[in-house]
């Protein structure tokens, strides 16, 4: 632990609140509403060390914070005008799932025909937030914020790794 910070609890925030908030689909007032209340009760945010940045690298392939009502999650969707390029960065990563499942995120679910609440089908990967949450009930956002740093770092983490062997499935 650093000096000074032994009874902190260290949250990553690689995001500003204006990109978490249009990842997570709320309002940026509401994701500063929950930074300020993790502050209070303790928490120190940092910047993480490698952030990667998917947008740049690979066109309709991103990883978003899905929260509503009732659920949470962090995704990696495969959203290109090209459904062809879909299937093939589809079809390359379910050859890298083992690496994933053992690696990285173990309760990571592979959907080829994910239906957005628009209806548009899409190709989704995701690891779901298990325990109760609402958007509504703050006393679940601490818990559900510490799902999205830790599984969104896995997820980073592994596309840092792999993206290489994505890119040449192209």
């Amino acid at each position: 632990k650093k000096e000074g910070f032994q009874d902190k609890k260290i949250l990553d925030k690689s995001l500003s609140h204006s990109a978490l908030a249009s990842f997570a689909g709320l309002s940026r007032e509401t994701v500063s509403r929950i930074m300020t209340d993790l502050k209070s009760e303790g928490y120190l945010f940092t910047l993480r060390e490698m952030p990667v940045k998917v947008k740049d690298s690979i066109k309709g392939l991103s990883f978003k914070f899905v929260a509503d009502r009732k659920k949470a999650m962090v995704t990696l969707d495969l959203e290109h005008s090209d459904e062809i390029f879909n299937q093939i960065i589809y079809e390359q990563l379910i050859q890298l799932k083992s690496l994933l499942k053992n690696n990285y995120l173990s309760e990571v679910i592979f959907d080829d025909h994910f239906e957005l609440d628009n209806g548009k089908i899409i190709h989704r990967i995701y690891v779901i937030h298990k325990s109760k949450f609402s958007i509504h009930n703050k006393d679940t956002w601490r818990e559900c914020y510490e799902f999205f740093v830790k599984n969104m770092t896995q997820f980073e983490l592994f596309f840092h790794e792999y993206e290489d062997v994505v890119k040449n499935a192209l």
